[in-house]
């Protein structure tokens, strides 16, 4: 945050300014909280300079980062508890985090960038989507099977989210202005 972005503030949001976050040296895309644990509250940032990191949720202090990728990254989502993460990148690849140590889990090359991974809320599946038009479902606990693909239609993707109980996911329908529901079960 440069002190010329600093001087477009009221100083009114000024006063409301608790803190600045350095670190990234390019646009922030996504940002994902963790629910409070007993270690603390977390928030991962996605960002073009193709590191994703991970912050104190209560001051932004870094943690950590998330070395791998070679591509901007689009999406970066923690899982409740703040121990595990994905994200998605312009290198095509969505990957799978330790969010305690930093170290990769799982790396899965796609055919296209990947603008949206998510954990399921049982954090056994991860749904991915972006430039290739579908929404994948990959099972964690099977790394070798195949993912579950569904064709979403003409645009890219940018965001998907499970509901609560895990049972659907929904995605945004790009430029078509509409959301879509999907059944993860089949």
């Amino acid at each position: 945050f440069g002190s010329s972005l600093l001087s477009l503030l009221t100083p009114a949001q000024m006063a409301q300014l608790q803190g600045i976050c350095p670190g990234h040296t390019k646009g922030v895309r996504q940002l994902s909280f963790s629910q409070p644990s007993t270690d603390g509250v977390f928030f991962a940032s996605a960002c073009q300079d193709c590191t994703p990191m991970l912050r104190d949720g209560d001051n932004g202090d870094w943690i950590g980062s998330f070395v791998g990728h070679k591509g901007a990254v689009w999406s970066a989502h923690l899982n409740a508890d703040g121990t595990r993460a994905v994200t998605g990148s312009a290198d095509f690849t969505w990957r799978y985090w330790d969010a305690t140590t930093g170290a990769e889990l799982r790396s899965v090359t796609t055919e296209h960038a990947v603008r949206a991974a998510r954990l399921s809320p049982s954090q056994d599946r991860v749904a991915v989507a972006g430039n290739s038009k579908t929404l994948s479902i990959h099972d964690l606990n099977a790394p070798e099977s195949d993912p579950v693909s569904i064709g979403v239609g003409p645009d890219v993707v940018k965001a998907v989210m499970w509901s609560p109980d895990g049972k659907k996911v929904i995605s945004d329908g790009g430029c078509s202005s509409s959301l879509q529901t999907w059944d993860s079960r089949t």
